[in-house]
C-alpha cells in the first residue's frame, strides 16, 4: 500500500477517535480539528469541499487506483451520471454504496465499467479535460455505509 495512503487512512483514523473521545469533554475546538482536516484534504486537487467527513464512521477504508470518466449515458443503475457518481467492481464495493473520496469528495457507487475491476475506481467528471487533467491517481476511498 502506498505510504500517501497509510498517512491518509491514520489521519481519519486518529481525526474520528479525537471526535469520538471528545464527545463528552469538549477540549479541542472544532475549528482546531477542522484545520488539521483541511490539511490532509488539501495534499490532492479538491473537487468537493465538503466537510461530511466528520460526519460518519468509516466503515472501512481503501487504497484504489482511481482514473476518471466523463460520459453522460446511463449508469449501470439507470442514473444519469454528475459528480460524485463512481463506477466500481461491485464484488468490491457493492452498487449504492455511499463513499468518501479524499481529493475527490462525497460519492455513491452507482456504475460500473468494462475496465473496472478489483480494486480499481472510475471518478465522473462534468468536463472531458477535467477528466483528463485527473488522469489516473492512487486515491484513499471510504467507505461511509
Amino acid at each position: 500500500m502506498p505510504k500517501k495512503c497509510i498517512a491518509a487512512i491514520l489521519v481519519i483514523i486518529s481525526l474520528w477517535l479525537t471526535a469520538t473521545l471528545l464527545t463528552k469533554e469538549p477540549v479541542v475546538k472544532p475549528q482546531v480539528k477542522q484545520a488539521i482536516l483541511t490539511t490532509v484534504i488539501k495534499t490532492e486537487p479538491q473537487v468537493n469541499t465538503s466537510e461530511s467527513i466528520q460526519e460518519f464512521v468509516p466503515v472501512r477504508t481503501m487504497c484504489m487506483e482511481a482514473t476518471a470518466y466523463c460520459l453522460t449515458t446511463p449508469t449501470a443503475t439507470g442514473t444519469i451520471p454528475a459528480v460524485g457518481t463512481v463506477a466500481v467492481d461491485p464484488e468490491v464495493i457493492p452498487l449504492y454504496t455511499k463513499l468518501y473520496i479524499v481529493g475527490y469528495g462525497d460519492a455513491v457507487a452507482l456504475d460500473t465499467g468494462g475496465d473496472i475491476k478489483g480494486n480499481r475506481i472510475d471518478l465522473w467528471f462534468a468536463a472531458e479535460q477535467e477528466a483528463i487533467s485527473f488522469g489516473r491517481r492512487t486515491v484513499t476511498v471510504i467507505i461511509k455505509e
